[in-house]
């Protein structure tokens, strides 16, 4: 599989990458994380001898369906990466309301006149 072959992520790739989904070891995802669209298998394979076989690690990522080869001379849509919408946690429950405290539960602020104020 090494050679000169460009590997991309595919749309679930990015999703692997952006939401750790897909439930990759550490390793394959730190292979993923290289796969850009530009560097070919051979650059590919020189980055990541650390973490295996680069065969191998290309071999599982592909068979996932977390990266296919880019077709040469042909440019197709590119993975997009999910908005920040899709990426905010909710809880499964609404929210609760806010309350507000009134500061003054009587209403009125006294008023300080000159025989209130502090001596000088």
């Amino acid at each position: 599989m090494v050679g000169d072959k460009v590997w991309r992520k595919t749309p679930k790739g990015v999703d692997a990458i952006v939401r750790r989904t897909g439930g990759l070891s550490p390793r394959l995802r730190s292979a993923l994380i290289l796969v850009d669209g530009k560097r070919r298998a051979s650059d590919l394979a020189r980055l990541t001898t650390g973490l295996g076989s680069p065969d191998a690690l290309l071999a599982q990522l592909a068979s996932g369906g977390f990266i296919e080869p880019m077709v040469p001379g042909w440019i197709g849509p590119l993975p997009q990466a999910p908005t920040l919408d899709a990426l905010t946690l909710r809880p499964p429950w609404p929210a609760p309301e806010p309350t507000v405290e009134p500061v003054n539960p009587g209403g009125s602020f006294p008023l300080r006149g000159a025989a209130d104020a502090p001596p000088v």
